[in-house]
């Protein structure tokens, strides 16, 4: 008889553990996190080449009715990512610019992946890919602006039919963005 209210003093502390500890998972990460992840690759038709920019622009107000155009220049208010002479920065609406730290430029790939935090955690992003020369002349560009649903689609891939130039290391082949989680 004496072993019944140890059994029930077991059982209450089992069950207040486990309902204290919570789920064996542990937290999960809410959206926007450290761990989630966009990884942009531009696959150009020839070499890439350190006499090129490689813009990638990213409009996350939203609104799929407007996003960046073909002019960098116009992208005062775009998050904006570019690989030019041998680095690879992000600079933001604000103004402030920052080095990307996993990203690459090897053969006629260009990659880079950014912490969706560093891009104020989108729900959607409108993309542009554009290449120019190291004057801003633009050579190469996607037609118009994509929407990436990221919430609800992992990964995009576009062709690039447009704008074929004679200049192999900017004309773009191929867009890939993955979004991870």
């Amino acid at each position: 008889m004496k072993k019944m209210p140890f059994f029930f003093l077991f059982s209450f502390i089992l069950v207040f553990s486990l309902i204290i500890g919570g789920c064996a998972r542990g937290d999960q990460p809410s959206w926007g996190e450290i761990g989630k992840t966009m990884t942009v690759r531009a696959i150009m038709k020839g070499m890439v080449s350190t006499g090129y920019i490689y813009y990638f622009a990213f409009d996350t107000d939203g609104n799929i009715l407007t996003g960046p155009s073909n002019d960098p220049s116009t992208w005062d208010k775009y998050y904006v990512a570019r690989y030019e002479s041998g680095n690879f920065y992000l600079k933001k609406p604000d103004g402030t610019q920052t080095f990307i730290n996993d990203a690459n430029a090897q053969n006629t790939t260009v990659s880079m992946s950014i912490n969706l935090e560093e891009l104020n955690n989108p729900k959607s992003i409108e993309f542009m890919a554009v290449t120019t020369d190291i004057q801003g002349n633009v050579l190469d560009s996607m037609l118009n602006y994509r929407p990436l649903n990221i919430q609800y689609q992992r990964f995009f891939p576009f062709t690039d039919t447009t704008g074929e130039i004679s200049e192999a290391g900017a004309d773009i082949s191929r867009i890939e963005v993955e979004v991870q989680f």
